[in-house]
């Protein structure tokens, strides 16, 4: 088992640079070092999935299909282990 790591170059990542209403996006919640646990938040607040969200790979890929513009807000990633933890945030709009 190899030692753990500290975490570090935390990222929130979209697979668009412009979130549509009606598209689908996902945020990639990314770091080097030894992941524990993902938490993830919107403007601040824990992150209540709704019916247009799924979570999924350890909860690292927050998925949204068919945008509303409710989705829009400021989405933050907590990366936790034993050593550390760090925070990556993305503020995401959704355009009609």
């Amino acid at each position: 088992m190899s030692p753990t790591e500290r975490i570090s170059g935390a990222s929130v990542k979209s697979t668009t640079n412009q979130a549509v209403e009606g598209n689908s996006v996902n945020l990639t919640c990314e770091a080097a070092g030894s992941v524990f646990s993902r938490q993830w938040k919107k403007d601040g607040s824990d992150l209540i999935l709704t019916n247009n969200m799924t979570l999924n790979r350890e909860e690292s890929v927050l998925s949204f299909q068919s945008l509303k513009r409710t989705n829009s807000g400021k989405y933050s990633c907590r990366i936790t282990n034993p050593i550390n933890s760090v925070e990556a945030e993305y503020n995401m709009v959704v355009n009609c």
